[in-house]
């Protein structure tokens, strides 16, 4: 791969990288090291020549499995702070920037009631729009599967948000 095109390649993808990891991780910084990680790993296995057909793909894989290690194998902080959740968009006033935290923080907290994979499934797609098929790739799972995760996810919020 050509210098300038990885560089627009690793410039385009990382802000959907840490998004990711964020929002599996709930935690940033840690986030930001499993990112340049995987970044690293991807440019070690560039130098040793390996022929990756799809960039996106393959790192997302690899920080999905970095974070799904991190949770599975580390303390990882499970309370969402809303700061860090907030848009950076144009400050609001009264009321409204107090109902969107607390509606920010209401879908952190859903989030993380919900199994890592649906979670997994359900950021790709609806909070970042990838398509079935990239998720099916990303996570090496099969689009039928995809499909039911995100189902099974979309009911289990759907069940949590209905709560009293």
């Amino acid at each position: 791969m050509e210098r300038k095109t990885l560089e627009n390649t690793l410039g385009s993808i990382r802000p959907r990288l840490l998004f990711y990891a964020t929002r599996l991780l709930h935690d940033a910084s840690q986030a930001e090291d499993i990112v340049q990680d995987a970044v690293l790993s991807f440019l070690r296995s560039l130098d040793r020549g390996a022929k990756i057909r799809n960039s996106e793909s393959f790192l997302m894989r690899t920080v999905r499995n970095a974070c799904l290690d991190a949770i599975r194998y580390s303390s990882v902080r499970t309370a969402v702070p809303v700061e860090e959740l907030k848009s950076s968009g144009p400050a609001m006033q009264g009321d409204k920037a107090v109902e969107l935290s607390d509606q920010v923080a209401q879908v952190a907290r859903t989030l993380e009631k919900l199994p890592e994979n649906y979670r997994s499934v359900f950021i790709l797609r609806d909070m970042m729009g990838y398509e079935l098929t990239e998720i099916a790739r990303m996570m090496d799972m099969k689009e039928p599967a995809v499909r039911k995760a995100l189902s099974r996810a979309r009911m289990q919020i759907r069940e949590i948000l209905l709560e009293p």
